[in-house]
């Protein structure tokens, strides 16, 4: 099954999941604030992204924090 990961908080991610709606039909709809991914789940993305810097927003308050 297809699977797509949102987070349920991201005005943005809302938007886009309301504006495809009715193409989402089929996938498994995860939104990562309510389940976590599990280590694969990120290497399969880490796999399709390049890297895993590549998911990731440098941009968001969390990674600046983290970053220094």
């Amino acid at each position: 099954m297809k699977k797509i990961y949102f987070l349920g908080t991201c005005s943005t991610c809302i938007r886009i999941m309301k504006d495809l709606d009715a193409a989402l039909d089929g996938f498994e709809k995860i939104d990562i604030k309510l389940q976590s991914l599990t280590f694969d789940e990120i290497d399969q993305m880490c796999d399709l992204a390049g890297s895993y810097g590549a998911f990731f927003s440098k941009r968001a308050m969390k990674y600046k924090a983290v970053k220094g």
